[in-house]
């Protein structure tokens, strides 16, 4: 079976890494984060199709294990807004 892989739009956020061999779904949080630190509306919009708004809002209210995250905080306070339970 062959591994999905992310759309071009969102690969050009991946510049550190092959983005064409990383797998979406073993690497969603990294994922998650990367585009919504810099990806635009257009990414968040795959995003929300991809892996779904709740997905979205779990990595938003998760911590690592020192309580901290990656995510920007004006990511965060966007992110929150867009992706806020209905």
């Amino acid at each position: 079976m062959e591994m999905e892989r992310l759309p071009s739009h969102v690969q050009k956020l991946f510049w550190d890494v092959d983005a064409s061999k990383t797998d979406p779904r073993s690497k969603a949080d990294a994922i998650i984060e990367r585009v919504l630190n810099y990806g635009d509306l257009g990414d968040w919009e795959w995003l929300s199709r991809y892996y779904g708004k709740e997905t979205v809002r779990e990595k938003l209210s998760r911590k690592n294990a020192l309580g901290r995250d990656n995510l920007r905080p004006e990511s965060r306070r966007l992110a929150s807004l867009i992706f806020k339970a209905q």
